[in-house]
């Protein structure tokens, strides 16, 4: 049998390409070691960016606001929904949607082209054959090759769901960045890390400690104990914990991968942005343009590497890599930050006008909108801000910006 597509990886990304393939009446074969494993991530996203996924039956919680704490004075209010996504829900959809795709609990290891159709190779020895293959397999994909560039920066975050008597996130707060100090320690301050807070009920909260980025990361010790700190310091010494979280998110390095003969989708093509560590909403915003590209070459009967390029062209467009590394170059400039200088950075930042950053941290902003955004953030720092951001672009930093520039 010869698939008209073969989709590697079982996340939301993978789910969200191969559901809608299947409603547009292609045969599809998903590869996973468990196609049916829950979504075990937190993802939070701002609600005004994925359409279609707005509705609140797509979250367990959904904030007015979310707050900035730059210091113990200092609080920024940002007036956009922010939700947290309800991964049963989003799940259930998808597999509902993808009735009749094949699953096969496996992985896939190789990819070869023969004549005009793709052989996918699995650990057991499966030889898959279809019209096109997508690795959804996330970002430590064997299947994608990536462009030269310095190694990414990492988001790491380590976090609890707790049931506690009390907590003092009140009248719909969510925290997105908490950079009060948890401790007095050298690494806090050297190494920076943040609070993120979603309170789901008043005894259920979400909390976790995370690193922006950084090169090498910080360990996963180092955050938990942060995070002990911050809880003692807001008078939270006793309660359950009902969750553990852990994530290493690679942000920046190299750029979007080029075009070849498997497209990537998801981690693997570095949907990540570069400023924020997110990526679902640029996922679900998209898949359905990657699913119309891949049903539109499957009708009309292209061959094989015009298959290979409508479907590459529909995961990434020319300005959104430009963009792409536009946010590369501000991903080197945070990696070098201290938490006074990180703090700085974001006081600035958040003191532009609403539009500026929103569209900097948004998932389909344009090459135009994030200069124009990083445009404005030089013109209002203070000199040694300003001194690190020239410097950076003479430095290691200055290929990305280039990139994004030409």
């Amino acid at each position: 049998m010869v698939f008209d597509v073969v989709v590697a990886g079982a996340g939301p990304a993978g789910w969200s390409v191969a559901s809608g393939l299947v409603t547009k009446g292609l045969s599809v074969c998903m590869v996973a070691p468990d196609p049916t494993t829950p979504f075990s991530h937190t993802y939070g996203l701002w609600i005004d960016e994925v359409g279609e996924w707005s509705s609140p039956e797509w979250y367990t919680s959904v904030w007015p606001f979310v707050n900035v704490h730059l210091s113990a004075t200092d609080v920024r209010r940002l007036c956009r929904r922010y939700g947290r996504l309800n991964n049963e829900a989003l799940r259930a959809h998808f597999m509902g949607r993808a009735r009749g795709c094949k699953l096969i609990y496996d992985r896939v290891e190789a990819v070869v082209k023969e004549g005009d159709q793709f052989v996918a190779q699995t650990a057991n020895g499966n030889s898959l054959r279809a019209l096109l293959v997508v690795d959804a397999t996330g970002h430590e994909s064997q299947l994608i090759a990536h462009a030269p560039g310095p190694e990414p920066g990492w988001q790491v975050a380590y976090g609890w769901t707790l049931e506690i008597p009390s907590h003092p996130w009140e009248n719909g707060e969510a925290v997105l960045m908490d950079f009060r100090p948890p401790d007095e320690s050298k690494a806090s301050l050297v190494r920076p890390s943040f609070l993120y807070v979603l309170p789901e009920t008043s005894t259920r909260v979400f909390v976790e400690e995370t690193s922006l980025i950084g090169r090498p990361p910080v360990s996963i010790a180092e955050l938990r104990q942060r995070l002990n700190n911050r809880l003692q310091l807001l008078g939270i010494t006793s309660g359950r914990i009902i969750k553990e979280e852990r994530c290493f998110i690679p942000m920046g390095g190299p750029p979007a991968p080029p075009i070849q003969s498997v497209v990537a989708f998801g981690g693997a093509a570095r949907m990540v942005h570069p400023g924020t560590g997110y990526m679902l909403a640029h996922v679900l915003k998209i898949a359905p343009r990657l699913v119309e590209a891949v049903y539109t070459s499957c009708e009309t009967g292209e061959c094989a590497w015009d298959r290979v390029r409508r479907a590459w062209a529909a995961v990434w467009t020319t300005d959104e890599r430009r963009a792409h590394n536009l946010l590369r170059f501000g991903a080197e400039v945070l990696m070098r930050m201290d938490t006074p200088s990180m703090c700085s950075f974001f006081d600035v930042f958040f003191s532009l006008p609403e539009r500026h950053w929103f569209e900097y941290l948004s998932c389909g902003a344009t090459s135009s909108d994030v200069r124009n955004s990083m445009w404005k953030v030089f013109n209002q720092a203070n000199w040694p801000l300003r001194w690190r951001l020239v410097r950076e672009s003479f430095g290691r930093g200055g290929v990305a910006l280039r990139q994004g520039l030409v």
